[in-house]
């Protein structure tokens, strides 16, 4: 390609990126016939003596110098050692553009490019005909996560946090203050999907000092926490049950996949965006009947629905206000008469942070074709 057209393609490039989420972690698995890597696990077969399991330890791959590295095991191993399936877990983001703040939804080319790296890395001669059932998308996917960073002023992303945490009496994980995931598995991880809102500049910056081993960092790291300044991050996380749910557990089952309208579904099932409400004005009130006023107030005082009615007439009333107001009263956090932010304008779509034109054509954006 001539410097020209390499130049007008980057340019083009710069114009039609328009705000996305982007794929963050996956775990896929491919039809891949080779040598088993790793420690083939054996069991005692009585008279037939020690028989291959199916499968082998992971390995940890990396696919780029100076990359994360991607998790490898090889599966459906036979008694000679030779496997016909590859499993591997990684973030394509960060093994193949050293880091994850932004990247790409399609999925079909980072699940190729993944599976090519890691065959080259391990020395595996790839056979034609399941090269072209990658390429065709049969690629089974078993995780995957779709992470937006939305604009948000940097001092206002603990407060939402603690927000939400107040609102989410369970269902949730907060370990420390900058990152909370509300998960609805009853007593492990569900097995569906769960949503993180984290501080990603924090998150970047103690990952960079821990990899430097000193507090001074380099350019493109000093840049990529620019970036994630004044960001707040949102992580969807779809699980296994889910994507057979959705009949997404192929990968050629993405190639129509809307990626920024699958992220909002699942993220509008947390409700995060009533988190924070602001409580209605007098002429606000006006809209609602005496009875729905009176119960709003009680509700405002702190005395829950559940007390005040049978669960049919409560959610009748609290169907009645959100449907007038746009008020929540099955949450548990109250209103504010002022708040500072609502969060329906922070995660939105046109909020979303795009990758940043500096970024284009170097190294640290990994583009699909």
């Amino acid at each position: 390609m001539s410097t020209t057209t390499s130049k007008h393609r980057k340019t083009q490039m710069m114009r039609t990126l328009p705000p996305s989420v982007h794929i963050d972690r996956i775990r896929i698995t491919a039809p891949c016939t080779h040598r088993a890597t790793g420690k083939v696990i054996y069991f005692d077969e009585g008279e037939l003596g020690m028989v291959a399991a199916g499968g082998a330890t992971a390995n940890q791959v990396t696919l780029k110098d100076g990359g994360k590295r991607a998790y490898v095991r090889s599966k459906q191993v036979g008694t000679n050692e030779v496997a016909y399936m590859l499993e591997i877990h990684c973030c394509p983001p960060q093994v193949l553009q050293k880091h994850n703040l932004f990247g790409h939804a399609v999925l079909a080319d980072y699940v190729y490019a993944v599976l090519d790296l890691v065959t080259k890395r391990l020395h595996i001669e790839v056979d034609p005909m399941e090269r072209a059932e990658w390429l065709r998308g049969g690629v089974s996917i078993t995780e995957i996560h779709l992470t937006g960073n939305f604009r948000c002023p940097s001092a206002l992303i603990i407060p939402i946090i603690q927000a939400i945490d107040d609102n989410n009496p369970t269902g949730k994980v907060r370990k420390i203050a900058s990152c909370i995931t509300l998960d609805r598995g009853s007593k492990r991880r569900s097995t569906y999907h769960a949503l993180t809102i984290y501080d990603k500049a924090e998150q970047l910056l103690d990952a960079f000092h821990s990899e430097n081993r000193c507090k001074r960092l380099g350019p493109y790291q000093t840049k990529l926490v620019a970036e994630a300044r004044d960001t707040i991050r949102a992580e969807i996380k779809l699980y296994s049950e889910e994507l057979k749910k959705l009949d997404l557990g192929y990968v050629m089952r993405w190639y129509d996949t809307d990626a920024n309208a699958l992220f909002f579904h699942f993220f509008e099932k947390y409700k995060v965006s009533h988190s924070i409400q602001r409580a209605l004005s007098d002429d606000e009130m006006d809209v609602l009947t005496k009875k729905e006023r009176n119960t709003y107030l009680l509700w405002l005082k702190g005395v829950p629905l559940s007390e005040q009615f049978s669960r049919t007439t409560a959610w009748k009333y609290a169907k009645a206000v959100y449907d007038k107001t746009g008020i929540k009263m099955s949450d548990k956090r109250k209103p504010e008469e002022q708040p500072e932010v609502h969060l329906a304008d922070i995660f939105r779509l046109e909020n979303l942070m795009p990758v940043p034109q500096w970024a284009i054509g170097t190294p640290y954006y990994f583009p699909p074709p």
